[in-house]
C-alpha cells in the first residue's frame, strides 16, 4: 500500500469542501480499500466489484455500478461542506454514479491517505489493484470539470500552479518506494510498503516526457492550423485514445477533440 503522511495537514480537509480522482484497475474482484483517510473518508471496492463511500465512520453511499476487473476506470469523490452538514457525489468515467447527503461536517483527522488499503495503519482490507493520476482538489468538482477531466486524460491536466490542486502523484517513477507528489508541496510524497510493480501508464516518448506533436502548415495552404496530439492514457497497456487541441493562428480560435 502507498501512505501520505499528512503531517502539515494538508489533507485534513476539516470542514471544508474537497475533490479526490485516480485511475484503477481492478486486478481481481475487492474486498479491499482503494483510497482511505481512516476516520475521515473511504472509497472501497466490495467483491461485487461496486464502491462503498464512507465518510466520518457512515457509509453514504453503495453503488450499483460495478466496476469491470482488468479495466480502468476513473474514479471522481466530491465532496461539498454545507456548513451545516456533508453533500457527497460519485463520478465514475466522467458520469454520476450516486450522491448522499450526511448530517454532520467532515470530522478534523489528522490521519495519513493510504492508497490501496485501509485502518490506522493502512494494512486493513488491501485490495488488489493498479493505480494512475490520483489528484486531491481543495474544491468539489462538479460534473463539468469531472467529465472534463475524465475526457482529457486526467492528472497530466493538472498543473501545478492551479490554485485549487493540493496533491498529485503521475505514479510516472519506474523503480523505487517512492511516488513524488507533482504539485511540490514538501512532506507530501507517497512512501509504498513492499515492492511495488511500475507498470506502464501515460503514453511517454522514448525520453520519458509526455508525448506532444505539434504542426503548423506552411504558407499558402488553405488555412492556418495548429494541432497537437496528446496521448495521455492507454486503457489497456496497447488500445491509445488519443486527445487533439487544436487551435487557428491569429484568430484565437481553439478547440478540443477527444474520442474513444
Amino acid at each position: 500500500h502507498g501512505t501520505i503522511t499528512d503531517g502539515t495537514g494538508a489533507l485534513n480537509f476539516n470542514t471544508s469542501s474537497f475533490s479526490v480522482e485516480f485511475w484503477v484497475n481492478p486486478d481481481t474482484s475487492g474486498d479491499g480499500f482503494l483510497l482511505c483517510k481512516d476516520g475521515h473518508w473511504c472509497i472501497k471496492l466490495k467483491k461485487q466489484r461496486n464502491l462503498d463511500i464512507t465518510v466520518n465512520g457512515t457509509k453514504l453511499i453503495s453503488t450499483s455500478q460495478k466496476l469491470d476487473i482488468g479495466v480502468k476506470t476513473h474514479v471522481a469523490l466530491s465532496v461539498t461542506d454545507t456548513g451545516s452538514s456533508t453533500l457527497v457525489v460519485l463520478y465514475l468515467n466522467g458520469v454520476l454514479a450516486d450522491t448522499a447527503t450526511d448530517g454532520a461536517r467532515v470530522a478534523d483527522i489528522t490521519a495519513s491517505v493510504f492508497l490501496n488499503g485501509g485502518g490506522a495503519a493502512g494494512t486493513s482490507k488491501v485490495a488488489s489493484a493498479t493505480y494512475d493520476e490520483l489528484v486531491f482538489w481543495s474544491k468539489a468538482l462538479d460534473l463539468s470539470e469531472v467529465t472534463a477531466r475524465y475526457n482529457g486524460g486526467l492528472g497530466i491536466a493538472a498543473a501545478p500552479a492551479d490554485p485549487n490542486l493540493v496533491a498529485g502523484y503521475h505514479f510516472d517513477e519506474t523503480s523505487g518506494t517512492t511516488a513524488d507528489n507533482f504539485e511540490g508541496t514538501a512532506g507530501l510524497d507517497m512512501t509504498i510498503t513492499g515492492t511495488p510493480e511500475w507498470v506502464g501508464g501515460l503514453i511517454e516518448t522514448v525520453a520519458g516526457t509526455r508525448g506532444v506533436f505539434s504542426y503548423v502548415f506552411p504558407p499558402g495552404a488553405v488555412s492556418e492550423f495548429h494541432f497537437e496530439v496528446q496521448m495521455p492514457h492507454a486503457w489497456d497497456g496497447s488500445t491509445i485514445y488519443p486527445h487533439i487541441h487544436w487551435s487557428t493562428l491569429g484568430t484565437g480560435a481553439a478547440g478540443d477533440i477527444v474520442w474513444e
